[in-house]
């Protein structure tokens, strides 16, 4: 046999079984048909026995670049920013809000934000809670707001400002100060604000202060008429001061 007739009947029997599975398809009523442009859409089709068409897309996602791997980015509620902590062109300011503690007079004592007291030498240091801190430091305070939310069941008079200590006997440089405030009285202070809200026959304000290494605490202490409205755990007084302390970086 040559090689000629040799490769005529391969040709011959391959022409034959593809004729042997196209019948074997049709005879089972199934069809595929390609397509290079269908309608609008380019994307190939199967048309299946029940006559629905299955379109086949290629996938849009390249290897490596799974959505589900990507990082997500947190978003916010809304406008507020959460951070206590804010610079702007170098201008860096702490907006702080303490609770009034219990059992003391020194209702308020909040150290210097910027400030590691002690300490003289002008160094930086990261906090734990991504603060700044600046070593031997000087800061002001711009801002003191001061929000009973429980009024205090004696007569007493505030001083707010900076002192030597967390416990001091009073402040060494004033903020905020009042003569005297009625029991039983809801209050709303604010230095720099000519009036008030309450019962306080006097305000004394300054628009700021320092809060320097030899001071480098912000105090509120508070002067009873019965001590025991401010020293005991159980008392009925209770609020907050909101508090705003800038440094250039």
């Amino acid at each position: 046999m040559t090689k000629n007739t040799l490769f005529q009947k391969l040709k011959a029997y391959k022409l034959v079984m593809g004729f042997l599975v196209v019948a074997l398809l049709l005879g089972s009523g199934f069809v595929v048909r390609a397509y290079s442009s269908y309608g609008t859409d380019t994307a190939p089709k199967v048309v299946g026995e029940s006559g629905s068409v299955v379109n086949i897309y290629e996938s849009l996602v390249k290897e490596g670049t799974d959505p589900l791997d990507e990082p997500t980015l947190g978003a916010l509620t809304s406008p507020d920013i959460q951070s206590r902590y804010l610079c702007v062109n170098d201008d860096c300011v702490y907006h702080l809000r303490q609770t009034f503690r219990s059992a003391t007079t020194t209702i308020i004592s909040i150290a210097n934000p910027f400030l590691t007291p002690t300490s003289t030498s002008e160094v930086v240091v990261f906090t734990d809670d991504g603060g700044v801190k600046y070593t031997g430091a000087t800061s002001t305070v711009i801002m003191a707001r001061y929000m009973p939310t429980a009024p205090a069941t004696t007569t007493y008079a505030l001083d707010c400002g900076a002192a030597t200590a967390a416990e001091a006997t009073l402040p060494s440089w004033n903020l905020l100060g009042t003569a005297s405030i009625a029991t039983s009285t809801d209050v709303y202070l604010e230095n720099g604000v000519t009036n008030s809200f309450g019962g306080v026959s006097t305000v004394t304000s300054t628009p700021k202060i320092l809060l320097t290494p030899a001071k480098p605490f912000f105090v509120c202490l508070v002067t009873p008429t019965v001590a025991a409205a401010f020293t005991e755990s159980n008392r009925a007084f209770t609020g907050e001061m909101t508090i705003q302390v800038t440094r250039t970086k």
